[in-house]
């Protein structure tokens, strides 16, 4: 199985947790030997949720996080959807 598929496959078990930014970053890094890091992608003001964007490969395959900002909690961020692709 490749990264992505395994990536896509473990996904799904992150939506609706809880994390900091840096902890998530840190597990994803070590889960799959990635050596990106989460980039936040403003929407400005476009939707309610924000989102990050971490690449896979280097010219190709990212993982897109969709969150909420959980106020007054140390995990700050509430996943509500991920996608994987390989383009």
């Amino acid at each position: 199985m490749d990264k992505i598929t395994q990536i896509k496959k473990y996904a799904q078990t992150l939506v609706y947790t809880r994390w900091t930014k840096e902890e998530l970053e840190k597990h994803l890094q070590e889960k799959f030997n990635l050596t990106s890091t989460l980039e936040e992608i403003d929407e400005s003001g476009c939707v309610a949720d924000y989102a990050f964007l971490m690449g896979i490969y280097d010219y190709y395959g990212y993982i897109d996080i969709y969150f909420l900002k959980v106020p007054y909690d140390e995990k700050d961020i509430f996943i509500t959807e991920i996608s994987v692709s390989a383009e």
